[in-house]
């Protein structure tokens, strides 16, 4: 899937090792059913698009593309600085 020309792609669990990890793609998962911050630490130190977008981590509601692209560029704007 893409979005805005950014690809996406959506596994049920969070991946550690993937080869688009570092092209820029977006990677969205589920599977971990709390807040999952040494996930998200993890990712974040390679400077990893990955998002946990289960519901039961997002307070209960659905995430929208708008909003994870919103997260990619606040992300993307950090790390060129």
């Amino acid at each position: 899937m893409s979005f805005g020309g950014r690809r996406l792609v959506l596994f049920h669990y969070p991946v550690f090792e993937w080869y688009h990890a570092m092209k820029g793609t977006v990677s969205l998962y589920g599977h971990v059913h709390k807040n999952d911050s040494e996930y998200n630490d993890w990712y974040l130190k390679k400077q990893w698009l990955a998002f946990n977008i289960g519901v039961d981590v997002n307070e209960y509601f659905p995430v929208s593309v708008e909003q994870i692209m919103k997260r990619v560029e606040k992300l993307e704007s950090k790390w060129k600085k």
